[in-house]
């Protein structure tokens, strides 16, 4: 790829921030720069204060979920205690409600649950997994102190109740903590109890406020990432996952594989009696799903099975320029939304497939996940942990995982690259590199998947494309 078109890549991506991200950079910006101006005292806390603050926002609208996660339990505790003990007038709280309601919206929460876990999650580089393994620890000593003080070895230190009264906790002893500095400042000025009172209570505020920090970054990252089930409740029960032996329940996969490159049977293995294509969905600038043969109806393009997403926007090759910044200079219709996500599904969607696949194997509760050591899962596991790989063509070696295929939601970190039940009756693939999932498996699966409503899916031939120049109705 050119210089070019790996700067285009990379402004495409900037473009994919929800327009909350950016409004709530712009005040926190506003706000540092404010604080800047009035500070007074040591020259190197002025400096360094600026580059932490741009460094936290870069990893925010890379959509990092832990920064995120820090970043609302921050703007809330920042002014929640001055509400309660009515230090702030209707002003000061709408102002206060800015940071967390513009970190809140549907979009925004969208963006994070899309990215995974972003730049900086558990096994996308070294960084990730040092992090993974840091709140591993931390999550690991706070539950033994727990156990210690309940005598219970399963005390859910880190459950959403636990994290919910901690947070009442820090409120209320903020509300104090605001009683005492004014004491402090007031009639108690000089007076040794309540200056070491007003030191006690800051302190332990500090602490605490920490300790809710961290709780909410390891619990908010398991619960954001699991898909809602159904009745609307969000699955808390523990992982019944684990990593398996993937050269031993993969064995029969490779030999199947087979085809020219893109090639439908190069990722699902041959003898399936039929094969779909699905599509991931795109979406608009307020970052509602859109199907691509929206987009190609829009473009005035053509719809079909072997589309490919540049193709349909009218462009020559992936990663050339179609915002509206451009103006569509790059000879192709503007599209001014996100672009399909590639490797593993969107949570909705994924949801969906299952519902559908767990009618079509005899048994549900053994099904195997691949997941693709590209995306270095496997730092996300240790040394002991660690199983024989499955190892595919193309060098995808993947980590399996062994459980119920209802246990798809507790990959929280990402998608899985690869789902098949023990009996072999389907086999789903999201490779890393393509903007759709294919799934082999009876006529009856493909059809319920290609007629399902929240999917978009077409049946396919086991010899169709996928590679970037497959779109031969489309091709300019």
């Amino acid at each position: 790829m050119s210089y070019i078109s790996t700067m285009r890549r990379g402004v495409t991506e900037w473009k994919r921030v929800p327009w909350p991200l950016w409004v709530y950079s712009a005040v926190v910006v506003a706000e540092a720069t404010w604080l800047e101006v009035g500070l007074h005292g040591p020259v190197l806390p002025r400096v360094i204060f600026p580059f932490v603050m741009l460094a936290w926002l870069f990893f925010l609208l890379k959509g990092v979920r832990w920064v995120w996660i820090v970043a609302v339990g921050l703007s809330i505790l920042a002014f929640v205690p001055d509400v309660i003990s009515g230090s702030l007038g209707w002003q000061g709280v709408a102002l206060g409600l800015v940071s967390p309601v513009l970190l809140l919206l549907p979009v925004t929460r969208r963006y994070f649950v899309d990215h995974g876990g972003g730049a900086l999650s558990p096994g996308r580089g070294s960084a990730k997994s040092l992090r993974q393994r840091t709140l591993g620890v931390a999550a690991g000593k706070i539950q033994q102190l727990a156990a210690r003080a309940a005598a219970d070895p399963n005390a859910p230190i880190a459950n959403g109740w636990f994290v919910f009264y901690l947070a009442l906790v820090v409120v209320v002893l903020g509300i104090v903590e605001s009683v005492v500095y004014s004491w402090h400042h007031g009639s108690g000025h000089g007076n040794v109890f309540v200056d070491v009172l007003w030191h006690v209570t800051r302190v332990v505020d500090s602490v605490l406020q920490l300790a809710l920090i961290v709780l909410l970054v390891i619990w908010g990252s398991r619960w954001f990432g699991r898909r809602r089930e159904k009745g609307g409740s969000w699955s808390t029960t523990s992982s019944d996952l684990k990593v398996w032996d993937g050269a031993a329940a993969g064995a029969w996969i490779k030999p199947r594989l087979g085809g020219k490159f893109g090639a439908v049977t190069l990722q699902v293995p041959k003898g399936y009696e039929a094969y779909a294509r699905i599509f991931h969905p795109a979406s608009d600038p307020n970052g509602n799903p859109v199907r691509w043969a929206e987009v190609a109806k829009a473009a005035g393009t053509v719809a079909h099975r072997e589309m490919q997403w540049h193709a349909i926007l009218g462009l020559s090759e992936p990663g050339e320029s179609h915002g509206s910044d451009e103006d569509g200079a790059a000879g192709g219709p503007v599209w001014a939304g996100n672009d399909p996500s590639t490797g593993g599904m969107d949570i909705d969607g994924l949801g969906a497939l299952c519902e559908i696949l767990v009618a079509h194997t005899t048994d549900p509760s053994h099904c195997y996940f691949g997941l693709c050591t590209i995306e270095s899962w496997q730092d996300s596991f240790s040394a002991d942990e660690l199983k024989p790989l499955l190892k595919l063509p193309m060098e995808r070696d993947h980590v399996v995982l062994a459980g119920p295929l209802s246990a798809v939601d507790q990959i929280t970190r990402g998608r899985p690259d690869l789902i098949w039940p023990a009996d072999h009756t389907w086999f789903v693939v999201s490779e890393v590199d393509f903007d759709s999932t294919l799934v082999g498996g009876s006529a009856e699966l493909i059809k319920a998947i290609v007629d399902s409503p929240e999917l978009e899916a077409w049946q396919v031939e086991p010899t169709d494309s996928l590679a970037v120049d497959a779109d031969k109705v489309n091709r300019r």
